[in-house]
């Protein structure tokens, strides 16, 4: 019903759907459901998509998982986009998510080229702003096709832009160098959406 609505407005005035959201019940490996390729379809959109929690990349679960959603891409000719995810860290572990999800040039080499799909790009969960977080982002550059855009400080993710460590201009101005013309998703919290 929300989708049917959301669509109808999308239509009535002229604002593309360009992306959808994996539902959580995908995300926590219950992942056998083909609706939200039905909705993608219908609106002429891409699946953003995250990798699965608490599994290694050569986990066969973690295989099956892709390669579902590969599948899936190929049969609905809907594009995906997988996340890269944040690395939480308790004591001196590393909890989480493997590696190759999180650092963005690894997502690509590892997961896109090989299941065929394109990035979404977040910005807090990269938490880029060093020379080497732009090294990892040049790197995986030719596989963004979705920005997940927001500012982050610590801890904290997905603040309005300006509240925090990253650094807009040349985040900004690489995207002009580089003629990006992806699509670019202001991902903000609930939080920071409704401050004034």
């Amino acid at each position: 019903l929300f989708f049917k609505r959301v669509l109808r407005l999308s239509r009535r005035y002229n604002i593309p759907i360009l992306t959808l959201h994996q539902p959580v019940w995908s995300i926590v490996r219950v992942f056998k459901d083909k609706k939200i390729f039905e909705m993608a379809k219908t609106a002429s959109a891409g699946i953003v998509l995250h990798p699965p929690m608490n599994k290694l990349l050569n986990d066969p679960k973690t295989q099956k998982y892709f390669s579902f959603f590969c599948n899936k891409s190929k049969e609905y000719g809907v594009p995906l986009y997988v996340e890269n995810m944040r690395r939480k860290i308790i004591g001196q572990h590393t909890i989480g998510y493997a590696r190759e999800f999180i650092y963005a040039d690894l997502l690509a080499s590892h997961v896109c080229v090989p299941f065929e799909m394109g990035m979404t790009y977040d910005t807090s969960h990269s938490m880029i702003k060093t020379d080497s977080d732009f090294t990892e982002f040049k790197e995986a550059f030719p596989y963004i096709k979705n920005i997940h855009l927001s500012d982050f400080r610590g801890l904290k993710e997905h603040l309005s832009l300006g509240e925090g460590e990253l650094p807009i201009e040349r985040f900004f101005a690489f995207l002009k160098e580089q003629n990006y013309n992806g699509i670019i998703t202001l991902e903000l919290s609930k939080k920071a959406f409704y401050r004034k």
